[in-house]
């Protein structure tokens, strides 16, 4: 769109009002003929070009009715002057200069403020879908892919302010600077998840792999002809030893035990290499083998007691009660993980997490040690082998992912250290060159991992109220002014604020809502009693009058 049409098109729109007041290369007030909408976008007239703002103040007032009027027979003397008097007033957050962002696609701050007295319009759909939706020919209703600049786009919503705008988001983004999802309870978190898996996944061939805490995801319709469902298992011989404490229950603070455990997993790894041909066997009883050898040496210090010359054995320096508490540790390990451990699982990455498909990995029927290590060993998994690949370009897992982690905040803690934590935040650092993308969804963000949350350049948030998760938001987002985030407590279910380097430029959108959503939804409480409270009374009339035909 060149120069001349962007101002025939701007002239011709409604004029909201005129700049007023002191204004600033960042921020202009303006006099409205009715109190602007918050979150609507406007054009403002400056020197060659148009600058692009959002309004996020609107105000009415009337100078004859005082904050601090207190006679109520001085405010009726005034009645019928204080209509002719009344005025409307919106303040304006400037985002950029018009022309770069329609030229090239980039946001450019002015150096000097608008002029007072400069009009100020009423944004128009069609430049706003020129912002919003991606001009490319290979574009469909919910996706779009540009081949010249190799770049995906996904369709989110429509602008909460201009429902005929769509609202397109750049998928590569998403996955090489990361994503937040947060809302309260209720507020749109799960449709916004399954909006952009399924458009990811089905629309772009894309490779998402959720976490699913809750299983509400295992049983959806989200881009069902790719829908991978996983189950929640490892095989023993791929745990990490840290994953093994974990399970186990070791404590950071129990060196000794640790040291114990450590010393039996590494003596097993070492000596049962895969040129053994018993190896294939040995992984299947990997946990049983280091039962053995613990069994085993703990035999030998017993002997050694009433033998001065009987071996000591690998654990020599440890005490019987120290090795007796690790076996009993590992035999409560198996009996509450015995149908997440199993030989069966396969150790192959990729035959798990299917490439170019939605994987859900459904958690629950899992306690949260067992989640967190679960987590912990796919996304570490997944990591080693994207690095392989982008190393060797044969081995590997072969395709880049979108891991989504649901309530994040027990996963990634702010004040407790689990393995998911750990690795989420090597990702966050180390992702990016390898094609390793994480998304995390939470309704209580201030008791996330500050350090991973800021890690996400992408942020979706919907409505949120509680005032600490409002500042712990404003905290890790650079782009939330207190502006924006006075809109969050206002937001109607499936609206949210739109910031980071997938959009443009800051948008407040009503997310779509999934066509086959089955997961997020309220329970249909005062039904389900009122449908039981049926059914128990015509079960009663039933069981009567059966006996009052028997006793007839």
């Amino acid at each position: 769109m060149s120069k001349e049409e962007i101002e025939i098109d701007i002239e011709s729109q409604e004029i909201l009002g005129y700049v007023i007041g002191e204004s600033t290369p960042f921020r202009i007030t303006f006099l409205s003929n009715s109190p602007p909408r918050v979150g609507e976008y406007v054009f403002i007239k400056h020197d060659e070009d148009y600058l692009l703002g959002m309004v996020d103040r609107s105000y009415a007032g009337n100078p004859y009715v005082p904050e601090d009027i207190t006679n109520i027979n001085v405010f009726k003397n005034y009645m019928e002057a204080i209509s002719v008097r009344e005025y409307s007033r919106g303040s304006v957050k400037i985002i950029t200069k018009l022309k770069p962002l329609l030229e090239r696609g980039i946001s450019e701050a002015p150096k000097t403020p608008p002029k007072s007295s400069y009009p100020v319009y009423r944004a128009s759909d069609k430049i706003l879908t020129k912002i919003f939706s991606p001009n490319v020919d290979n574009c469909y209703d919910d996706y779009c892919y540009d081949p010249y600049r190799k770049i995906g786009y996904v369709r989110i919503g429509v602008l909460s302010n201009h429902p005929n705008v769509p609202v397109f988001v750049k998928v590569d983004p998403i996955v090489s600077r990361h994503l937040a999802i947060l809302a309260v309870t209720g507020a749109g978190k799960s449709n916004s998840v399954s909006i952009l898996t399924e458009r990811i996944t089905c629309g772009l061939n894309g490779t998402v792999l959720i976490f699913d805490i809750h299983g509400e995801y295992a049983s959806s319709d989200i881009c069902k002809d790719k829908q991978n469902i996983v189950p929640p298992k490892i095989n023993p011989f791929s745990l990490s030893i840290f994953e093994l404490f974990r399970l186990a229950r070791i404590r950071d603070d129990a060196i000794k035990q640790q040291s114990i455990l450590r010393r039996v997993y590494k003596y097993i790894k070492d000596n049962y290499k895969p040129s053994d041909p018993n190896t294939i066997e040995y992984k299947r009883e990997f946990l049983n083998k280091i039962l053995e050898v613990l069994k085993s040496e703990l035999e030998k210090k017993l002997k050694k007691k009433n033998n001065t010359t009987a071996d000591k054995g690998i654990l020599g320096g440890f005490k019987d009660d120290e090795i007796l508490n690790v076996i009993n540790k590992l035999e409560d390990l198996e009996s509450n993980y015995s149908a997440v451990l199993t030989p069966d699982a396969p150790e192959e990455v990729k035959i798990a997490i299917k490439p170019n498909e939605l994987n859900i990995v459904d958690l629950s029927g899992v306690d949260e040690n067992g989640s967190d290590v679960i987590v912990s060993y796919y996304t570490r998994r997944l990591l080693e082998e994207r690095k392989k690949y982008v190393t060797t370009r044969r081995e590997g897992y072969p395709s880049p992912i979108l891991i989504i982690v649901e309530e994040a905040h027990i996963l990634v803690p702010k004040d407790e250290e689990t393995l998911t934590k750990d690795i989420i935040g090597k990702i966050a650092r180390e992702g990016r060159k390898f094609g390793v993308g994480i998304c995390l969804v939470s309704q209580r963000p201030k008791n996330i991992d500050e350090n991973s949350l800021s890690q996400t350049n992408n942020r979706i948030i919907l409505k949120i109220i509680e005032p600490n998760d409002l500042q712990y938001i404003q905290r890790a987002t650079e782009q939330m002014s207190s502006e924006l985030l006075e809109l969050l407590p206002g937001l109607r279910t499936g609206e949210a604020v739109l910031l980071g380097e997938f959009t443009k430029i800051p948008a407040l959108v009503k997310i779509d809502e999934h066509s086959g959503k089955k997961i997020g939804k309220d329970l249909e409480i005062s039904s389900q009693w009122i449908s039981s409270g049926k059914d128990k009374r015509e079960e009663f009339e039933r069981i009567k009058d059966e006996l009052e035909m028997i006793k007839g």
